[in-house]
C-alpha cells in the first residue's frame, strides 16, 4: 500500500492519508480516471464487466482514494513528499510524472486493488437478498400483473418518484443501513394502499460462501456481475414498460437498466443525493439535483442516448417564510459523515457543532439540530434535537456542510454552507452557493440575526433554485 515520508521525517500512512481529504474528492473526475488506470490497460471503451470493476473501485478501494488523495494534496501544496513508496503493481500502471516527487520506493507485496469486504458481510448481503426473495415469492406474479415498477428502499424512494409511485408497483429491495427505516416506510406504503412487492438480487450464498476462500479481485467482479446480470435477464422477461430507480450508486446496476432497455422498457434513475456515484449507469433518462452531476454523468456516458433533467423543485415564498415572527432559529443539518468514514467531513462538522454549541452560549442564540435519518453516530454536545422542523415557528435558517437537505429544506428558509479551504459546496452544490469559512461563523450567525440580510439571501437562494428547474 501507498506510504509517504515528508521532509520533517514524517511517514504518513494509506489510512491517515484518506484521512487528510474531503471525501467528495473520491467522486471527482480525478478519481475515477485513476480507477481506469488501475482496472484496464486499454484506451476504448470498457465491456460491461470492466465498467463493473471500475465502479467497485470507485466504491471500495481504499488503494485508489490514496493514489487520489495524494494527488489532491500536491495540488494543493498541502503535502511534501521526500520519498514515496508504492506497491509494484502501480510500476507499470502509473508513469513518472504522475505524482511530483522524486524519490520513489517500488515495494514487492500482494496488492487487491477492490478492497477486501469480509467475507462475512458479503456472505449476509446474499442471504438478506435470499430472504426478501423467499419473503416475496408471489412477487413474480405481481410483477408479471404491472407495466410500471418503482425500486423502493425508504422513503427517500416516495419523494423520488411521488407522480408514479401510485400507478406502479412499489418492489421493496434490502436496505443495509437501517432496517426500521425500511419497515416504517413500508408500512406506510400499506396505509396509502400502494401496491407492493418484496423482491431481491439473485446473489449466490454459494459464491459468497466461496469468497471465505478465496477473495481476490476477479471473484469479487464476478460476484456482483453474475447477481445483477441474472436479476437483468429475471426482469427483462417480464412486461416492464416503466422502470423508476435511484440505484446509481450500486456498481452492477446499470447491468439492469440495459437488460430493460433492450426490452424496449423505459427506464428512468433519478439521483437521491448531492454527490456523484458510480461512473457508468444506464438508462433514458436521470433526473439529477445539480448541474456537476450532469457534467459527470455525461463525461462517462457521452456515448449513450442518456437524457439529463433537474428534479423540479419549489421556489420558497421570501414574503411567507418572514412573516412566521422576528426572531431566528438555527438549525444545523447534520450528515452521516461519520457512519460512511468520511474522517475530514466527520471531523470539520465536529468542530463547527462545536463552535456552534459555544455561539448559542456566549450569543443567546436559538441553535438546534436535526440529526441525518441514517446516523447511529450522534455528538456529544448540548444542542437541542429537533425531529421535525414543522416545530419551528421562527424565522428558519439552515447550516451545512454539504447536505442534499439544501433541496429538500430549502423552501422552507435560508441555508449557509460552512467549510474550509479544501471542504466547501462548490464542486458539490452549485457555486453560486452561500458558503462561508468555519473561522467566522461567530459573525456570520450574528449577521443573519438582521432580517434585511436574510431577505437579500433568500433571493438570491430563489435565483439558484430557479436555474435548476
Amino acid at each position: 500500500m501507498i506510504g509517504v515520508e515528508t521532509f520533517d521525517g514524517e511517514l504518513i500512512t494509506p489510512h491517515q492519508l484518506v484521512k487528510l481529504v474531503p471525501g467528495h474528492i473520491f467522486h471527482s473526475k480525478q478519481h475515477v480516471e485513476t480507477c481506469i488506470i488501475l482496472a484496464s490497460d486499454n484506451v476504448g471503451q470498457p465491456d460491461d464487466k470492466t465498467k463493473v470493476f471500475i465502479n467497485l473501485l470507485v466504491k471500495q478501494s481504499t488503494l485508489a482514494k490514496c493514489i487520489t488523495a495524494l494527488k489532491f494534496l500536491m495540488q494543493h501544496n498541502s503535502l511534501q513528499c521526500k520519498t514515496l513508496y508504492l506497491p509494484e503493481i502501480l510500476k507499470e500502471k502509473l508513469d513518472d510524472d504522475f505524482f511530483a516527487c522524486e524519490n520513489r520506493v517500488y515495494i514487492k507485496e500482494s496488492v487487491n486493488l477492490i478492497d477486501r469486504l469480509s467475507a462475512k458481510n458479503l456472505l449476509l448481503k446474499s442471504i438478506a437478498h435470499r430472504v426478501y426473495r423467499l419473503i416475496g415469492w408471489r412477487s413474480k406474479r405481481k410483477i408479471a400483473k404491472h407495466t410500471s415498477l418503482v425500486r423502493c428502499y425508504v422513503e427517500v424512494s416516495e419523494t423520488l418518484h411521488k407522480n408514479e409511485i401510485m400507478d406502479s408497483l412499489c418492489v421493496f429491495f434490502p436496505f443495509p443501513y437501517k432496517i426500521s427505516r425500511q419497515v416504517n416506510f413500508y408500512k406506510s406504503c400499506l396505509r396509502r394502499n400502494y401496491d407492493t412487492a418484496i423482491y431481491g438480487v439473485p446473489y449466490s450464498i454459494w459464491r459468497a460462501f466461496k469468497l471465505f476462500f478465496k477473495k481476490d479481485d476477479a471473484s469479487i467482479i464476478d460476484f456482483e456481475y453474475e447477481a445483477y446480470h441474472h436479476h437483468a435477464v429475471e426482469l427483462a422477461k417480464f412486461n416492464i414498460k416503466h422502470y423508476y430507480t435511484e440505484d446509481d450508486y450500486v456498481p452492477a446496476s446499470f447491468l439492469v437498466g440495459k437488460k430493460l432497455k433492450e426490452a424496449g422498457c423505459r427506464v428512468v434513475n433519478r439521483s437521491h443525493g448531492v454527490g456523484y456515484d458510480c461512473p457508468y449507469i444506464c438508462a433514458h433518462s436521470i433526473d439529477v439535483l445539480t448541474k456537476s452531476q450532469i457534467n459527470y454523468y455525461k463525461h462517462w456516458n457521452d456515448n449513450t442516448d442518456l437524457v439529463f433533467n433537474f428534479q423540479k423543485r419549489e421556489v420558497p415564498n421570501t414574503a411567507v417564510l418572514l412573516s412566521e415572527c422576528e426572531e431566528v432559529c438555527y438549525v444545523f443539518m447534520h450528515s452521516n459523515f461519520k457512519d460512511h468514514l468520511l474522517h475530514y467531513e466527520g471531523a470539520l462538522q465536529e468542530r463547527i457543532l462545536k463552535a456552534l454549541s459555544n455561539c448559542a452560549k456566549v450569543n443567546q442564540l436559538d441553535i438546534c439540530i436535526k440529526y441525518h435519518p441514517n446516523t447511529s453516530i450522534k455528538e456529544e454536545l448540548d444542542l437541542p434535537e429537533i425531529s421535525s422542523i414543522n416545530c419551528i415557528d421562527k424565522i428558519k435558517v439552515f447550516i451545512t456542510i454539504n447536505s442534499a437537505s439544501f433541496y429538500t429544506y430549502s423552501q422552507y428558509g435560508l441555508f449557509l454552507f460552512f467549510g474550509d479551504e479544501l471542504c466547501n459546496p462548490f464542486e458539490i452544490i452549485d457555486p453560486k452557493a452561500l458558503f462561508y469559512h468555519i473561522n467566522d461563523l461567530d459573525s456570520v450567525l450574528l449577521t443573519y440575526q438582521n432580517k434585511a440580510a436574510i431577505t437579500t439571501a433568500l433571493a438570491a437562494q430563489s435565483e439558484l433554485l430557479r436555474s435548476f428547474n
